[in-house]
């Protein structure tokens, strides 16, 4: 009997041609030009049909008997002499291919030892003797899988495989293995750019602060990884609520967008998926300070203007510390029942003069000074005249230097 082969895990059916015949002189050929034809063939264990033996050489597991022939053959006529064979199981071609693996931009990843497909040696997945390959050993080959520095991107050929462990019977001895790498991918993290609300002052334009936006990151915190930074984002008032100054006070829902983002300390934008959430824009009532400030500084305000109403000038509201935008009636000077005149002043006037006056009959005006009390923020006067029964006071306000 000839030696025969099948793979790990396939039966087969002995082929019974194969033999070999030694005649007595020593060749192949039969006297008489007989043959023998077939034989009968058996695997003396059962290797031949049991798929579970394992890869190796099995000495003298085929065994003749009954040879069949042709050409007058007749097994009477010999004296024959049956020499057992081997059956050989060879490994079985089995592929292992790693599968794509993905993660975050920043983030570190343990690969996943069950992320591989099998092809066996038929093309489906399935080995035979209903056995198992569980896990294998994957390896990054150029730690992209822990370095978060990696730019975003298709690393191919990253994901290598050795060592595969099974169950219910496998043994790699029995497979003869192929591996095939995979590729690992690293996708842009996941951060939100939220603008933060901001303020202006009726009647100021403003110039929106592009600092002023919060960073929520892929783990919710706002701590980019690898320490990178974004120090700035492009800001855009949607409906121009920052420079139109004649927006009512209100607050203007979601008015600031986000445009664009500049970093440091190797920022990439290219390595993020920035979704960006707008912010609301606040107009305030325009504030006592404010006002001062552009009367005093900015050249907007005019002094001899009324924007209330209230028969005060602009300069008159600043050197009697009260609100140009309030609308209230308002006396720059009291008088009571007794004859006794009084008001106050800001305690603080720039570049202003302040004169008191009287006159008896509000043609010829003469200079007083009155008593004054410091009261915080203002000087409290007060101003009489006992010596007559009928008296006018006035204030006479000047600006004794031009604003720049």
């Amino acid at each position: 009997a000839l030696q025969q082969e099948r793979v790990y895990g396939e039966a087969v059916v002995l082929d019974e041609t194969a033999f070999t015949v030694t005649d007595l002189d020593g060749d192949s050929t039969l006297p008489n030009g007989e043959l023998i034809n077939t034989v009968a063939l058996n695997s003396v264990t059962g290797v031949d049909v049991t798929t579970t033996y394992n890869v190796g050489t099995y000495a003298g597991e085929i065994a003749i008997t009954a040879p069949a022939g042709s050409s007058g053959f007749d097994a009477g006529n010999y004296d024959l002499s049956y020499v057992t064979g081997d059956l050989i199981v060879n490994q079985r071609a089995v592929t292992v291919t790693a599968l794509q693996q993905e993660r975050s931009y920043g983030n570190a990843m343990v690969l996943d030892e069950t992320a591989f497909a099998v092809t066996d040696l038929d093309g489906d997945s399935v080995l035979p003797n209903g056995e198992l390959i569980d896990t294998v050993a994957l390896n990054s080959v150029n730690g992209v899988d822990v370095t978060t520095t990696y730019n975003v991107g298709a690393y191919a050929e990253e994901i290598a495989i050795t060592a595969p462990a099974g169950s219910s019977g496998f043994d790699a001895g029995n497979y003869d293995l192929s591996y095939v790498t995979g590729d690992l991918i690293v996708n842009q993290r996941a951060v939100t750019v939220t603008a933060l609300q901001q303020e202006r002052s009726y009647g100021n334009a403003m110039v929106l602060d592009e600092t002023a936006f919060a960073v929520t990151d892929l783990d919710g915190d706002s701590v980019l990884p690898n320490g990178e930074l974004i120090d700035t984002v492009a800001l855009n008032s949607v409906n121009g609520v920052d420079v139109t100054t004649t927006y009512n006070v209100g607050t203007y829902a979601e008015e600031i967008a986000i445009t664009s983002q500049s970093g440091s300390s190797g920022f990439d934008a290219a390595n993020y998926n920035l979704t960006y959430v707008t912010g609301d824009l606040v107009v305030v009532g325009r504030s006592y300070e404010v006002w001062i400030q552009s009367f005093l500084e900015s050249g907007e305000i005019e002094l001899l203007d009324d924007p209330d109403l209230d028969g005060l000038t602009n300069l008159m509201e600043y050197v009697l510390g009260s609100n140009p935008l309030s609308g209230v009636d308002f006396s720059p000077v009291e008088v009571s029942s007794d004859g006794v005149f009084s008001g106050q002043i800001s305690a603080e006037i720039f570049s202003t003069s302040v004169v008191f006056e009287r006159s008896l009959d509000l043609q010829n005006w003469e200079e007083i000074t009155p008593e004054f009390e410091e009261n915080g923020e203002f000087r409290s006067w007060e101003w009489s005249d006992p010596g007559h029964m009928r008296s006018f006071v006035r204030l006479r306000v000047e600006r004794t230097v031009q604003r720049k």
